[in-house]
């Protein structure tokens, strides 16, 4: 089995060191296929993740300098330019790594990938769409054929992508028509999955004993429940509603400020991988209902009671810019958790997202 994985599933794991990711990986390894990564996807990380390293790191030394400037003592010393320059060498070290360990394999891209490209971006045929646009998508897609045809013909292949929009049918888990159709005129068939966890969840492994309620026996969910308050602090504020009516046209949550109600509860799936190193690891999911303080921001205003005005004459005084105002969020979690003998320990919060 080959395994194509785009580059919107590198960029929200760049390290590879998310259980799905390592997943992913010693699956390959233990069924003899191979990960492939084609040029354009690496291209698109590596350009992405240098951006992202250049934005935080300028935003902390911003940030530093703003905190002396107002007389803050013992700062650290940060210049963001070395540390860009040290995380990113880290960062092609550990690629290079996997690629020497045979872990991950690289594709090239070739010329006549480029040409059939620009002929379906003039004639818009899928994945470019009418405007023209997604050019990248077109050149990965037809480097995943070119690769297919060029590897062992007959094999199954995979193509892993969080890109449904192009690449998916209405269902979300299937290839889009037009998609089936180049691979049928190749003599290929390939399945499609939206994400690692989708690619994961089919084939996990099966142990009779470790099920939900030996999850729930033996999980710590205080440890759990701590974790998931501290990541709260991170989530998106799109993740929160505004529980009074009157506001929730005119504010947008913005962060959390304190958490008033915080209830996790385990429900399935129960995912199981039986790691070479003789580690099991557990992914869980979970249920998260919260209540918080959230301090929003104004993002319209009302119109005004005065019927020769379009203007709210007390607008600060009624709708300030901020204002704290209480908050709710139903959520879903994944976890992971690692098995010894008979107990199960927490290690991680893989991701939060709203349901």
């Amino acid at each position: 089995m080959d395994i194509v994985i785009d580059a919107n599933v590198i960029i929200a794991d760049p390290w590879f060191r998310s259980q799905k990711m390592r997943v992913l990986l010693d699956f390959a390894e233990k069924r003899f296929s191979q990960v492939l990564l084609l040029e354009p996807v690496e291209m698109e990380v590596r350009a992405h993740f240098k951006r992202e390293v250049t934005a935080r790191a300028n935003n902390i030394e911003a940030a530093i300098k703003n905190a002396e400037r107002i007389g803050i003592r013992d700062t650290p010393q940060f210049e963001a330019t070395e540390v860009f320059k040290r995380t990113l060498t880290a960062w092609e070290e550990n690629l290079e790594k996997l690629v020497r360990s045979r872990r991950l394999f690289r594709i090239p891209l070739e010329p006549s990938v480029l040409r059939e490209a620009m002929q379906r971006a003039t004639e818009r045929i899928p994945p470019c769409i009418e405007s023209g646009k997604e050019l990248r998508d077109t050149i990965i897609w037809l480097l995943f054929i070119e690769t297919c045809k060029k590897r062992r013909h007959g094999e199954q292949y995979v193509f892993i992508s969080q890109n449904t929009k192009d690449f998916a049918a209405p269902d979300k888990t299937s290839l889009r028509q037009e998609l089936v159709g180049d691979l049928a005129q190749n003599g290929l068939t390939a399945l499609y999955y939206p994400s690692p966890e989708a690619f994961n969840k089919e084939h996990a492994e099966r142990f009779e004993h470790i099920n939900l309620e030996w999850v729930q026996a033996r999980l710590n969910l205080d440890e759990v429940v701590n974790s998931v308050r501290e990541r709260l602090k991170e989530v998106r504020n799109s993740y929160f509603h505004i529980s009074d009516s009157d506001y929730r046209n005119y504010y947008e949550p913005m962060f959390v400020e304190h958490i008033r109600h915080l209830n996790v509860e385990i429900t399935e799936p129960v995912l199981i991988w039986d790691f070479d190193e003789h580690s099991i690891e557990v992914s869980i999911g979970c249920g998260i209902n919260v209540e918080a303080s959230v301090e929003c921001i104004r993002v319209n205003a009302p119109r005004s009671t005065n019927f020769y005005s379009d203007y709210y004459e007390d607008i600060d005084d009624d709708f300030p810019y901020t204002r704290v105002l209480n908050c709710y969020a139903e959520l879903g979690a994944d976890i992971s958790a690692t098995v010894s003998d008979d107990s199960l320990e927490f290690t991680n919060i893989e991701a939060i997202y709203p349901i």
